[in-house]
This record gives structure tokens, C-alpha cells and sequence, in this order.
């Protein structure tokens, strides 16, 4: 029973659009018996959350200024009539910037990779200038459209739709995702990001909203142990870019689902990167040779999260 429990949750997350749930599935398949070590590469700064004061202050952070009058309402909407609130954990993680920021822009290139590693035939395809369409594979489908995009902040509309046998009608959901990123380095040059984001899921259904709450607790494990696994594929996938560049070109080629011009773009990417690091490695070993010490790593500061 409680696995089904949980099964339902974590198929109730995917009608929102939220493909989180299937990178942890990602990095367990690619390396099952160091999974926890890996994950200890993800710092845990500030624990999962869904208490009403987070929820107060989650919606205060929302960027409706920079939303048309449409979104606003439509964001209100959902934010008003939410059946679950998730703060999911803040992390940080070292990663490139660049590689960070382009797979958030580009989710489809991340599901076509997972595809590319024979681990997932989840499916995600551009169908605008800010749209994608998801498929999971089990009878989910989500529409998810970029409202809001900065240098700090990403606001994601999802629509979402289960057909399940266990059920006689389908399930349908809205979402409202607010992702919020900042960046911090040290001397070295080491960039690492810290990021987190706010989830309002509201179900039409007010049964099915009433049985979403009585799950909660099960799946706030399950979406918040899938966030940092997802920032642990990012990162290794930014490490990948630096060490072992000519894997990521070889990956690259077995890609599908995504414009052409993606494949040219990660390649390019990688090859940037690759550079970067090599450059940084050779400044940082003659200025240790020069001072004749390690240089030492700032503390992260996530003040400007607030």
C-alpha cells in the first residue's frame, strides 16, 4: 500500500510538468552503489520546507512586476487556490556557470540526454520561443511555458494531465515553479551556484486535492531527494565538460528530439568550458607555485536568495 502511496505521488508530481523525478531515476541508473556518495558533492544549506510562513514568503518573491497582465492573474490564480506548497531544499554545488545556465534554458537538451544514456525514454520537445511538451511515458503529459527568465529567477507555467488505470477520469493540474539561482566563486576561480525552488500545484478536482494533502509527506521526500539529484547530474555534467570533453562530443551525437542546432550548441559549449578550465588549472598551479600556498575557498553566501 505504501508503495503505491508512493508511486501515486510521484506520478501526481509529474502532472505538473516538473521532470525531476526522473533525473533521480538518471543518476541512480547511471551509478547505483555511489549514489549517496555523489550526492554528498550537493550541499544541503537550508532544509526542504512547507510551512505557512515559507509559503507567505515564497509568494512575496515571485517577480510579478516583471509578468504581463495575463501571467499575473494567471500565476495569482494558482497561487491562491495551491492544494500543495514545496519549498524544496536550497543547495549548492560547484558547477560552470555557463553549463548551468544552459541547461536551465534548454530542458529539452537534458531530457535528450538522459535518452542518449539508455536510461529514460521520457520525451520533451520545443514547440515555441518558451514552450515545451512532455511526455513521460506512462500516460502523463504536461505543457510547460517559461513566463519569466533572468540572470536569478525562472517562472514556469505547467499544465498537467494523468490517465492512469487505477483512476476513471483524468487527472489534471496547474503549477507554478519558481526557480531562483545566485552564483558565488573563490579565489581559485571555482564558480558554484546555490539555487531552490518554490512549488504551488493546484488541482481543479477538489477530491483529488483533498488526497494530494493526505500524500504530501511522502512526496516531499520523493521531490526534494530528486532536486539535489538533480543538481548532481548537472554538475557531473559540468565536470564531464571540463575533463572529459570528448565523451560529452561522442554523447552529443546520439542525441535526439532536439533542434539541430542544440547539438552544435553543447559542442560548442563543451569545447568553451574545456578551455576554461585548462586556463584556470595552469593559472592556479603558478599562482600556488608563486605564493608558495592553496589558495583558499570562500564561504558560500546565500543572502541574496532572501
Amino acid at each position: 500500500m505504501r508503495a503505491r502511496s508512493l508511486r501515486q505521488s510521484s506520478l501526481m508530481l509529474l502532472t505538473t510538468g516538473l521532470f525531476i523525478l526522473q533525473v533521480g531515476e538518471t543518476v541512480r541508473a547511471v551509478n547505483p552503489k555511489s549514489a549517496e556518495e555523489l550526492l554528498s558533492r550537493v550541499k544541503v544549506a537550508q532544509e526542504g520546507s512547507s510551512s505557512k510562513d515559507d509559503r507567505e514568503e515564497a509568494i512575496r518573491q515571485i517577480p510579478f512586476t516583471k509578468l504581463n497582465a495575463v501571467q499575473q492573474q494567471e500565476v495569482r490564480a494558482i497561487v491562491n487556490s495551491t492544494d500543495l506548497f514545496r519549498r524544496l531544499p536550497t543547495l549548492s554545488f560547484e558547477v560552470d556557470p555557463s553549463v548551468y545556465r544552459y541547461f536551465v534554458q534548454h530542458p529539452d537538451v537534458v531530457v535528450s540526454i538522459w535518452r542518449a544514456l539508455n536510461v529514460s525514454q521520457y520525451q520533451m520537445k520545443q514547440t515555441g520561443i518558451q514552450d515545451y511538451e512532455a511526455d513521460s511515458g506512462d500516460g502523463t503529459l504536461g505543457v510547460l511555458e517559461v513566463l519569466h527568465r533572468d540572470e536569478n529567477h525562472q517562472v514556469v507555467l505547467c499544465h498537467g494531465e494523468m490517465t492512469s488505470p487505477i483512476l476513471k477520469r483524468k487527472i489534471r493540474s496547474k503549477a507554478i515553479l519558481h526557480l531562483v539561482s545566485v552564483y558565488s566563486s573563490d579565489r581559485s576561480g571555482r564558480t558554484f551556484v546555490t539555487h531552490r525552488v518554490d512549488m504551488f500545484v493546484a488541482f481543479p478536482n477538489q477530491g483529488f486535492g483533498t488526497a494530494a494533502k493526505l500524500t504530501k509527506p511522502f512526496s516531499s521526500l520523493i521531490i526534494d531527494r530528486n532536486f539535489r539529484e538533480v543538481s548532481l547530474f548537472v554538475q557531473m555534467m559540468s565536470l564531464a565538460m571540463m575533463h572529459q570533453p570528448d565523451w560529452v562530443e561522442g554523447l552529443t551525437g546520439k542525441m535526439e528530439g532536439v533542434l539541430a542546432i542544440r547539438k552544435k550548441e553543447l559542442i560548442d559549449l563543451t569545447a568553451r568550458v574545456f578551455v576554461a578550465s585548462q586556463e584556470r588549472s595552469q593559472s592556479n598551479a603558478t599562482a600556488i607555485k608563486d605564493e608558495g600556498q592553496k589558495v583558499a575557498i570562500k564561504p558560500l553566501d546565500i543572502s541574496a536568495m532572501k
